[in-house]
C-alpha cells in the first residue's frame, strides 16, 4: 500500500515497483486520513508512507496503523532528513529520502523480501503448533530432542553417538577432521582403536537417524566428517531469529516476546556435561539474559508486576550473582506490599554473595531493606 499527498510521487512509486516486479500496489492512496481503514481492510504486507503531508502526517499514520497491523512492514518516503531517527523507533524496515534511484528502492525492496523469508521460517511456540507444522523440529534448549510427528523418541544406541551427533550438529556444514574426533571423544584411547569406535558412532548416527524418518546428509571425506540438516529446523536458530526479527517491545508485541522466552526452555545441552558445548551454551545464555531483562523491565513499566518478578526470579536463578537483579525484584515486592518478601530476597542476594564474593551487598540495598523496616508498623 502507498500513502503519499502528491498524485504525481505516487504515480512514480507506483511505477518504480512495477519495473522492480514481483509486487502486488493493493492501494495507492493520496489522503493520509483514509490510510489506517484502508490498511486494515486490505492488510497490506508492506506500507510506503510519505511523512511531510498535510494535516495527519506519515509517523502519525504509522502510529495509527501499528495496532491494527503489529506485522506490516513500513518504509518512509519523504524529502526532508529530520524524522529520521522517530521513524526507526517506529520501527521502520527502511527510509527513503527523495529523490531516490531505482537502484536505492531494490535494496529497499530486497531488504523487505529478506525479512519475510526469515519471518515465514520462524515458527510459533511449539505448544501452539499444528503437528504438522512441527515435523522435524530438533531441540536443542535442556537436552537433544527430536520432533518428528511420530510416536516415540529417538533412541541413540550409545551415549558417545550421541555427543559425535551434537558436536557435528554444532559445527554443522563445516568438515571435521576425523583426527579431531578422535582426540574429543576418545582422548586416552590408541589411535587405531579411537578411529573404529569413530567409524561404529558414525554408523548408529546414520542408522538412528534413518530409522526416525529423519533428513540429513552425513557427508564423509578421507579427513573428515560434515553434517548437513537442510530439511530440518533447529530450536536454537528459531529462537535467535525471533529475536533479530522481533519488533520493540509494546502493548501489542509483548505476547511475541514472552512466547520467546517459553520457546528457551533452558540452557543449551545443559542436560550434558559436554565441555566442548560451554561457549555456545554461555552464548545464548547472555542472549537470554538481555532479552529477558528488557522484557521484565517493560512488564513492570506497565505494572503487570507479578509476571516481572516471575521473570526476574528466572533471571536470578540462572545469573545468581546479578545484584541488580535481586534489587530490582526487592523493589517489585516492596510495590506489591510483600515486606517480608524483600528481606527474603535481601538474605538470598547475601548468601550468593557470600559465596561468590565474600562481600556483602552494596550500601544502596542495605539502605533500602533498612527503610522498610523503618516504615513497618508496630
Amino acid at each position: 500500500m502507498l500513502v503519499d499527498d502528491e498524485p504525481l510521487a505516487l504515480r512514480d512509486l507506483s511505477r518504480q515497483l512495477i519495473f522492480i516486479g514481483d509486487i502486488e500496489i493493493a492501494a495507492a492512496l493520496d489522503n493520509p486520513e483514509d490510510a489506517a481503514a484502508a490498511a486494515a481492510k486490505i492488510s497490506p504486507d508492506v506500507i510506503f508512507l510519505d511523512i511531510d503531508m498535510p494535516i495527519l502526517n506519515g509517523i502519525a499514520v504509522a502510529e495509527a496503523i501499528y495496532p491494527l497491523l503489529p506485522e506490516a512492514e513500513i518504509v518512509f518516503v519523504t524529502a526532508f532528513d529530520d524524522y529520521a531517527v522517530k521513524a526507526f523507533e517506529l520501527n521502520a524496515v527502511d527510509y527513503l529520502l527523495k529523490p531516490f534511484s531505482q537502484k536505492r528502492l531494490k535494496l529497499t525492496i530486497d531488504k523487505l523480501r529478506e525479512r519475510r523469508r526469515l519471518r515465514a521460517a520462524l515458527p510459533k511456540p511449539a505448544e501452539e503448533l499444528p503437528q504438522e507444522a512441527k515435523v522435524p523440529l530438533l531441540r536443542c534448549f535442556k537436552h537433544m530432542e527430536f520432533e518428528t510427528g511420530r510416536s516415540g523418541t529417538v533412541r541413540w544406541r550409545t551415549l558417545k553417538a550421541q555427543e559425535l551427533f551434537a558436536y557435528l550438529l554444532l559445527h554443522k556444514d563445516r568438515q571435521i577432521r576425523k583426527d579431531l574426533l578422535v582426540d574429543l571423544l576418545w582422548p586416552d584411547m590408541e589411535y587405531k582403536k579411537g578411529y573404529t569406535h569413530l567409524y561404529t558412532a558414525i554408523y548408529q548416527i546414520r542408522q538412528t537417524l534413518g530409522s526416525a524418518g529423519i533428513p540429513f546428509r552425513l557427508n564423509s571425506s578421507e579427513n573428515g566428517y560434515k553434517l548437513e540438516l537442510d530439511e530440518v529446523s533447529l530450536d536454537t536458530e528459531l529462537w535467535e531469529r525471533g529475536i533479530f526479527e522481533a519488533p520493540p517491545l509494546s502493548g501489542t508485541t509483548v505476547g511475541l516476546h514472552i512466547n520467546l522466552v517459553k520457546l528457551y526452555r533452558d540452557d543449551y545441552l545443559c542436560d550434558y556435561d559436554y565441555v566442548w558445548a560451554e561457549g555456545e551454551r554461555e552464548r545464548l545464555r547472555l542472549k537470554w539474559l538481555e532479552h529477558t531483562r528488557n522484557l521484565a523491565r517493560f512488564l513492570a513499566d506497565e505494572g503487570r508486576l507479578s509476571e516481572a518478578i516471575a521473570l526476574y526470579s528466572r533471571i536470578a536463578v540462572k545469573f545468581p550473582h546479578l545484584e541488580d537483579v535481586h534489587f530490582d525484584i526487592m523493589k517489585l515486592y516492596r510495590q506489591t506490599g510483600h515486606e517480608f518478601a524483600v528481606e527474603n530476597q535481601y538474605l538470598k542476594l547475601v548468601a550468593e554473595m557470600s559465596d561468590e564474593t565474600g562481600r556483602e551487598p552494596r550500601a544502596e540495598i542495605r539502605d533500602f531493606l533498612s527503610l522498610g523496616k523503618r516504615t513497618q508498623p508496630e
